[in-house]
């Protein structure tokens, strides 16, 4: 184990054999993240970088993070544009759902008629 101080202004050396071994040099970006009541740092070398590359990387046959996403946001737009049509449709206004769907702001901006008291 080795030990360090931390100077005036808050900053750790880290020891030369350790910043050899782990690729850390001048200006490199380091994540510091606490892990049962310890500091950890990791180092955002190219090494690294090159590791995490194609974690996301779906299996053979499976839609990527993206296509879920998307698939999931166009799910929430059509959930809330029923929602919103259904709102409209029980103050009394007459609408017409496109194909498309439809908006919030195309409803908010749609004229409000109100029913006259006799």
């Amino acid at each position: 184990m080795r030990r360090t101080k931390i100077n005036a202004k808050g900053q750790v050396t880290i020891p030369a054999e350790l910043r050899e071994r782990f690729g850390i040099e001048k200006g490199t970006r380091i994540n510091w993240k606490e892990e049962q009541g310890r500091l950890v740092l990791t180092p955002m070398t190219e090494r690294f970088i090159h590791g995490c590359m194609g974690i996301l990387k779906p299996a053979p046959g499976e839609p990527s993070a993206f296509d879920e996403l998307f698939a999931e946001r166009e799910r929430e737009r059509k959930r809330e544009d029923l929602k919103y049509a259904l709102l409209a449709g029980l103050q009394g206004e007459k609408i017409e759902i496109p194909q498309a769907g439809i908006r919030k702001k195309e409803l908010a901006a749609a004229p409000r008629k109100r029913a006259r008291r006799k």
